[in-house]
């Protein structure tokens, strides 16, 4: 629309100047006479000044010019060359100048303006991507403040829980020291029950004090959750594969009293030795019956197996399957 309002005002401004040439064409009727330097560069600076911003920018300005060209032009026409045609032509020059000027100056204020106008945009999206930078590091910061609170929080349960099971593993050593033989062995606490306190010779019946203290054991067992190997021992009196059989038989017994006791089945794993594990001399009376022991093991948590099926421990020959 500005667009066309100035082609609009720029072509009356033309039609304006043909009127005032045709109107008062520089010789007139029957005239000879040539136009006056200043009226010619009165002409001159009114073409300048149409055919530029001023037009557009200034044009009250620039009609100011074309009324002044017309009066200048009249003069010429009427007196020829006299003073106040230059006069008048003098002024059309200055008017057409000003006009010219004048939109120099709203062309000047237009920039301005627009220059202050995209300053205050590029400030105002500064400000706001700013602000969303801000806003989201707050969140990330959020994010990661209560991301480190909860692994603190975890690592604090953690250690309570670790704490807690130390406190707990020393309480059942505590516990099952005041009921049998206790040691620490590398593969894990081992807990010695001599043979002829749990069986008759030969037999693989639990007596009634064995099953008194075994019921002791299994108290402080079944409040842990910890997995167990439960090894049958003999000495080496007898056939190899007799020993076998006798020492699978007793640690079996003793994992079904157990498990009657309250100790998870999926905990406890039964294992016969024989006579191939011997912790003192079988040429002695003394040593034999060293020999004829059960042993229940807990193997340290990194000794259990990783998956089912494994075994506990690489030495051992046979599993009794769980008896109901």
């Amino acid at each position: 629309m500005r667009t066309f309002l100035s082609s609009m005002r720029q072509g009356w401004h033309w039609l304006a100047f043909g009127l005032v040439s045709t109107l008062f064409p520089m010789c007139g009727v029957g005239c000879a006479t040539v136009a006056p330097r200043e009226l010619v560069m009165a002409r001159q600076a009114y073409q300048h000044a149409a055919q530029s911003q001023a037009a557009e920018l200034s044009p009250s300005q620039l009609h100011d010019a074309s009324v002044a060209l017309a009066h200048a032009e009249a003069a010429f026409r009427a007196g020829a060359v006299s003073q106040d045609t230059v006069d008048l032509a003098y002024i059309a020059v200055r008017r057409a100048e000003l006009a010219e000027a004048q939109a120099q100056v709203v062309a000047a204020v237009n920039q301005r303006n627009k220059t202050a106008m995209d300053l205050r945009a590029a400030q105002a999206q500064n400000a706001a991507d700013t602000r969303t930078a801000l806003e989201r590091t707050r969140d990330e910061l959020q994010k990661a403040q209560q991301s480190a609170q909860t692994a603190e929080q975890r690592l604090a349960e953690e250690e309570r829980a670790r704490i807690a099971a130390e406190e707990k593993a020393k309480q059942t050593m505590l516990d099952l020291e005041k009921l049998a033989n206790v040691k620490q062995e590398q593969r894990g606490v081992v807990l010695t029950l001599s043979g002829s306190v749990l069986f008759k010779t030969g037999k693989a019946i639990l007596l009634p004090p064995a099953k008194a203290k075994l019921r002791e054991v299994a108290s402080v067992l079944a409040a842990g959750d910890q997995k167990m190997v439960i090894e049958g021992h003999t000495d080496s009196r007898g056939k190899a594969t007799a020993n076998q059989r006798l020492s699978e038989a007793r640690a079996n017994a003793v994992r079904t009293y157990l498990i009657s006791q309250g100790v998870p089945s999926a905990r406890i794993e039964s294992v016969g030795m024989g006579d191939t594990a011997p912790v003192a001399d079988n040429t002695s009376v003394e040593g034999r019956a060293n020999n004829r022991r059960v042993e229940i093991v807990l193997p340290p948590a990194a000794a259990m197996p990783a998956a089912p099926g494994t075994p506990t421990l690489p030495r051992m020959k046979k599993t009794i399957p769980d008896t109901k």
